[in-house]
């Protein structure tokens, strides 16, 4: 889940996302896995039909295709965990 209520100004879905999706196509490029930012306030698919976690907090599923991606994966996650924990700090 991502604190979005302890820090309600920060942008961790832009951050994670980036512009027009690059920062989420480019992790999924590299790391092979799937990554989708769900709950609340998100986009629907292109179907627009509601979504069982359209009600619930917003937060990141990775999901990964092998045993082998799935450490990959971990490797990624930690990476990401930095990522936001440093640019929450400096806000």
């Amino acid at each position: 889940m991502l604190p979005t209520d302890k820090y309600p100004n920060y942008n961790f879905v832009g951050v994670l996302i980036g512009a027009r999706g690059n920062s989420q196509k480019r992790l999924e490029q590299e790391t092979g896995c799937k990554i989708s930012v769900k709950g609340r306030g998100m986009k629907r698919g292109r179907n627009n039909d509601p979504q069982p976690e359209d009600d619930e907090p917003t937060f990141v599923t990775v999901t990964a295709p092998d045993e082998e991606t799935l450490k990959v994966r971990e490797t990624w996650l930690s990476y990401i965990q930095l990522v936001v924990h440093d640019r929450v700090s400096l806000s």
